[in-house]
């Protein structure tokens, strides 16, 4: 088992409105003048918990399921 102690609140993952069960990361950052990119780098939390935390493989950093 892993200990983290946290000295901030990790963000919310964002849910994706056409695809129920999945989110994006809060991390992922998307470029304004690029075209629509809704439900890209959707992660499948189905099987998660609300409250569970996730790490963005990108930036390493960590977010909970919202």
């Amino acid at each position: 088992m892993t200990r983290l102690f946290l000295t901030a609140k990790p963000e919310t993952g964002v849910r994706v409105k056409e695809k129920p069960g999945f989110i994006s990361s809060p991390y992922n950052f998307v470029d304004p003048l690029s075209p629509a990119t809704e439900g890209r780098g959707a992660i499948d939390v189905r099987g998660y918990q609300r409250g569970s935390m996730l790490v963005d493989h990108t930036s390493g950093k960590i977010f909970l399921v919202p």
